[in-house]
């Protein structure tokens, strides 16, 4: 199957209904596939403007999004959207059309080789989760299908594949069955005893819910908990909407842009159980002693780098999937 084939193939495998894009030289190819297999192309007049649509689109569908930018300016004007993505947690494929594999700069000790070329892997690679350049058409569709895994598990994110020109056109293995199971970290129990017991301890615990409610798929599972157990609960600003205003349980949202009877909650709390936030600056200001200093803190999640660089200090980090950590909590209702 034609290399470019695959791509249309595997992203309609993967529930991809649209990309974001802007043609170029380089991804011609590109854009011809996914159009012939059913993938909407939005183009835009900017590359800016497809990250940062794709972002978006990705934020609104609960799915991950779709970038296509051609070599050299194409790839850094994406920059914005990319790190969009990275810093909101957004799983999106950024896909690169590159000059001819002889042409590149890549561990070479010149600035340029080929016409509006950059070595695009090495610019963004602090700011994906993986950056992979094709240098075997015959693995192409391994790589693709992992660099997709890998923006959808554990925190997600964005990644970013870069495809020499002479490749996109040639014809490579294709197995329509290739894939690999997404990894769940799941709940330990000496965590959730360790939960309990803080938890039974507590007469005003206070559940702090952010936006990893929603990037960890468990957006039903979390409202379905929260009916249970009848628990009070805060939001932070990308997690308002999660539950209507009118519930009673509803402090509202929290931090500077919050509101005080929120914020008032914090500190009266008991035990903050913070689900899908790890309180960042714009929640908490930056008196980290000082916030909520009566409170025991428990915090669920998915990444443990974020956990091993906490601003605020925690009695108890569970590192789960929050989704995972909901059924748990549900089945021992």
């Amino acid at each position: 199957m034609k290399l470019t084939d695959v791509i249309g193939a595997t992203l309609k495998k993967y529930g991809v209904n649209e990309a974001f894009g802007l043609q170029g030289g380089a991804v011609v190819h590109i854009f011809d596939s996914i159009e012939k297999y059913g993938i909407k192309t939005v183009y835009t007049l900017h590359e800016q403007a497809a990250a940062l649509a794709a972002v978006a689109n990705s934020k609104v569908t609960n799915k991950f999004g779709c970038v296509i930018v051609t070599t050299g300016p194409g790839t850094t004007n994406a920059l914005t959207g990319l790190l969009g993505a990275w810093n909101d947690s957004v799983p999106c494929l950024f896909i690169s059309g590159q000059v001819r594999s002889s042409h590149v700069s890549y561990n070479r000790p010149v600035r340029q080789v080929g016409t509006q070329e950059a070595p695009i892997c090495d610019i963004v690679r602090p700011i994906t989760k993986l950056s992979t350049f094709v240098d075997d058409p015959k693995t192409f569709q391994a790589e693709l299908e992992k660099a997709i895994l890998i923006a959808c598990e554990g925190r997600p994110g964005p990644v970013w594949i870069d495809i020499p020109l002479e490749f996109q056109w040639l014809d490579i293995p294709y197995n329509a069955k290739l894939s690999s199971n997404k990894k769940i970290t799941a709940l330990k129990s000496e965590d959730s005893e360790s939960f309990k017991d803080l938890f039974l301890q507590s007469k005003k615990p206070l559940l702090v819910l952010g936006y990893g409610v929603r990037l960890s798929n468990s957006l039903y599972s979390c409202i379905n908990f929260v009916k249970k157990s009848n628990i009070p609960f805060v939001t932070t600003w990308t997690a308002q909407d999660i539950f209507t205003t009118d519930d009673n349980n509803n402090f509202g949202v929290i931090g500077m842009s919050g509101q005080k009877g929120a914020n008032k909650a914090m500190f009266e709390s008991d035990l903050l159980i913070c689900l899908g936030t790890h309180l960042s600056i714009p929640h908490t200001t930056t008196l980290f002693e000082d916030y909520a200093p009566d409170a025991k803190k428990i915090i669920v999640n998915i990444d443990i780098n974020q956990l091993n660089n906490l601003n605020v200090d925690f009695d108890l980090k569970i590192h789960a999937d929050l989704k995972h950590f909901f059924e748990e909590m549900i089945k021992n209702q």
